[in-house]
C-alpha cells in the first residue's frame, strides 16, 4: 500500500518517478495558482529529499489541503511578510481563497499579521496582493471549532460585565479572579 502525499509515493523515498513528478507539479498549480520553483529543484536534483520534506510537513499537518481543508495559513503569513517573500505571501492568500475564505476575511487575517509585521510586512503584503486576482469562493471554509465559537461570540454579543462579591464593583467579562482577589467571586470573570 503506497503512502501518497500530493501526488509524491512516500513508500518509495529513492527515486520519484515521472508521473509523481507531474502529480506534484498539478497540486501546486491548483492549490497555489503557479508552480512552486523551490520545490521543483529539490524534485529535479534531489527527489530522496523532497519526499522526506513531505514526509516531515506531512507529520506535522497531516494531509493538510489534501484531504483535510481547514485554514492553518495564517501562521505563516506574518513570517512571510517580515522577510520579504512576497510569493509566499501571495500563494498562502491564494490558498485561502482555495479553501473558501472570502476576501474580507483574508482582510481579517492581514489585519492581525500587520499587528505582528508593522511597515516592514505591510509592504511586502502591499506589493504581494497589488494585482491580486480576489475571488468569491464556492464553498465556505472549514473553521476549527475554537475560531467559529471566538467568531460567533465576537460578533454577536456584547461584552459582558458581572458583579464582583467580594468588592461589589463591576468588572468586565474576561478579567480573571486575580484582578479583584476575591476567593468567593460568583463568576469567572471577578
Amino acid at each position: 500500500m503506497s503512502d501518497t502525499n500530493r501526488g509524491l509515493d512516500l513508500s518509495n523515498i529513492g527515486t520519484a518517478s515521472e508521473g509523481e513528478k507531474q502529480d506534484f507539479r498539478k497540486f501546486y498549480d491548483r492549490m497555489l495558482g503557479r508552480p512552486h520553483p523551490g520545490l521543483e529543484f529539490y524534485l529535479n536534483n534531489v527527489p530522496d529529499a523532497m519526499k522526506r520534506y513531505r514526509a516531515f510537513a506531512d507529520a506535522a499537518t497531516p494531509r493538510n489541503l489534501d484531504t483535510d481543508r481547514r485554514v492553518t495559513s495564517f501562521g505563516f503569513l506574518t513570517y512571510y511578510a517580515l522577510t520579504g517573500y512576497v510569493e509566499g505571501v501571495r500563494y498562502l492568500v491564494y490558498i485561502m481563497q482555495q479553501l473558501g475564505l472570502t476576501q474580507a476575511q483574508v482582510m481579517e487575517g492581514l489585519t492581525i499579521a500587520f499587528l505582528h509585521a508593522g511597515p516592514r510586512g505591510s509592504e511586502t503584503i502591499a506589493t504581494a496582493l497589488e494585482e491580486f486576482p480576489w475571488t468569491v469562493p464556492p464553498t465556505q471554509a472549514q473553521l476549527g471549532h475554537s475560531v467559529r465559537a471566538l467568531t460567533s461570540r465576537t460578533r454577536s454579543s456584547p461584552p459582558r460585565s458581572c458583579e464582583c462579591s467580594r468588592s461589589g464593583t463591576s468588572e468586565r467579562w474576561g478579567r480573571s479572579r486575580r484582578t479583584c482577589g476575591s476567593p468567593r467571586a460568583t463568576t469567572r470573570c471577578c
